[in-house]
């Protein structure tokens, strides 16, 4: 059985907000009702560190530990904490519920929205970062998206080990494990849970997802047509259910010889030709610059 709980994602021994977290439950559990819950009993909402002229703090729920940078432009909404050290960038836009843990940075034109954020961790440029939580020194590379809702508006689940799994969450975005990081414009869809250590580059991880998926269904399929053609093939051979005209062909039912290196052969044609007709279209399609295919009147 898959471990989705928030030790084999996190390190939280000095986690100053264990309380969130429960090792007889999935990691997503801290968000949403338990994370809201905790905030509602947090007193403490003091500010430590200066707040300059620009910055927006909306609502008197805000704790500011001390040693934090906040730029002009930046908008806080409580309920919110921000531990020390924390840097939150010009334009930044920190929309309740959030909790952003010793040393994290949410950067410019970013969005944290009812989130935790654990120490180290960075969404510096352009994020969206909904429902979420990222572990120690995740770094979101610029544009990542952290979508927490479907469009159809259903509890988020996701398939593990064979199975379907209910978070039990009409809005959970990523969990992202300890030293995770992003490439540039990844946007990972409601309820992606990426282990420690996890990387994503730019298109080449969806491509090779999705040859690994297609290649998959296509063995699947070749297996079953080859079991049905050579069970067809068999009842054939020994039963000639398939009959000639003697006079015509000097035959009584149709022959059947089985090449099982015949087969093999046209098995792995069938799936070199499927998977090139699948890999050639994305090739074409990476290579094209939209500054040079858009025409401007």
């Amino acid at each position: 059985m898959i471990d989705f709980s928030p030790g084999a994602f996190f390190d939280v021994g000095d986690f100053a907000h264990t309380e969130v977290f429960t090792e007889e439950e999935p990691v997503w559990a801290a968000l949403g009702k338990r994370l809201v819950e905790y905030l509602e009993a947090w007193n403490d909402w003091t500010i430590h560190s200066d707040v300059p002229q620009g910055v927006h703090l909306m609502g008197d729920r805000i704790f500011i530990g001390p040693g934090c940078r906040i730029e002009p432009g930046a908008l806080i909404v409580g309920p919110a904490i921000l531990e020390e050290g924390v840097e939150i960038r010009t334009g930044a836009y920190v929309r309740q519920n959030v909790v952003l843990c010793a040393g994290s940075l949410v950067g410019a034109h970013s969005e944290v929205k009812g989130s935790i954020l654990l120490p180290g961790a960075k969404a510096p440029h352009q994020a969206y970062v909904g429902d979420s939580i990222l572990g120690r020194d995740v770094n979101l590379g610029a544009g990542t998206i952290c979508s927490n809702v479907k469009n159809v508006g259903r509890e988020v689940s996701f398939h593990a080990g064979g199975e379907t799994v209910h978070t039990g969450l009409r809005k959970f975005g990523a969990i992202l494990g300890d030293g995770c990081k992003t490439g540039c414009n990844t946007v990972l869809n409601p309820g992606v849970l990426m282990g420690p250590g996890s990387v994503t580059y730019t298109n080449a991880s969806i491509r090779r997802i999705f040859l690994i998926d297609a290649a998959y269904i296509l063995g699947i399929g070749i297996l079953l047509g080859d079991l049905l053609g050579i069970a067809l093939c068999m009842v054939q051979k020994h039963f000639g259910i398939v009959k000639l005209d003697q006079q015509s062909y000097y035959l009584s039912s149709v022959p059947i010889d089985i090449d099982f290196g015949l087969i093999m052969l046209l098995n792995l044609g069938t799936l070199v030709v499927c998977v090139l007709a699948l890999v050639l279209p994305t090739l074409l399609v990476t290579r094209i610059s939209p500054a040079k295919a858009i025409r401007f009147a």
